[in-house]
C-alpha cells in the first residue's frame, strides 16, 4: 500500500518544468494551487496553467502522479510522485458505519416467519412417511 502525505501550503515542490502547470520547476504548494486555480481562464503566455497542459499530462497528474521532490519544514528533500486529488471528509463517521451495518443486515437472508400452513405441511409430511 502506498503511503500518502498531505502537504501544507508552504512545503516546497520541485518538478520537471515540462511536467509542471506553473511557470517554474520549484514552487511552494500554495503557488501550485494558485496556478491550478488561475489555469481556468487567466493563463497567459508566461504561465502555463492547468488548461494549457496536454490531456496525457493532466491524466498523469490526476491518476498516476508526476515525478517530484518535496521539501517539508525540518526535513530533507524526498523523492516520490505528486498528484492532484479530491478528498471527502464526512461530518460524522458513526452514521456511515451504521449505514454499512444496515446494508449488510438487509443483504443477509432472513429466516421466514412462521406460516399458518406449517402445521398442515407437517401433517402431510407425517402421512407420507
Amino acid at each position: 500500500m502506498e503511503k500518502r502525505i498531505l502537504l501544507n501550503a508552504f512545503d516546497v515542490v520541485c518538478l520537471k518544468t515540462d511536467e509542471s502547470f506553473s511557470c517554474t520547476h520549484t514552487s511552494k504548494v500554495i503557488d501550485l494551487v494558485n496556478s491550478l486555480i488561475r489555469g481556468y481562464g487567466l493563463a497567459s503566455s508566461y504561465q502555463r496553467g492547468w488548461c494549457n497542459i496536454s490531456d496525457d499530462l493532466r491524466k498523469q497528474w490526476l491518476f498516476l502522479g508526476v515525478e517530484a521532490q518535496v521539501l517539508q519544514s525540518g526535513k530533507e528533500w524526498r523523492r516520490g510522485k505528486l498528484c492532484v486529488s479530491i478528498q471527502f471528509i464526512p461530518d460524522d463517521d458513526d452514521d456511515y458505519e451504521e449505514e454499512e451495518e444496515e446494508e449488510v443486515e438487509e443483504s443477509a437472508p432472513k429466516a421466514l416467519p412462521p406460516s399458518p400452513l406449517d402445521d398442515l405441511r407437517q401433517q402431510l409430511k407425517d402421512l407420507n412417511q
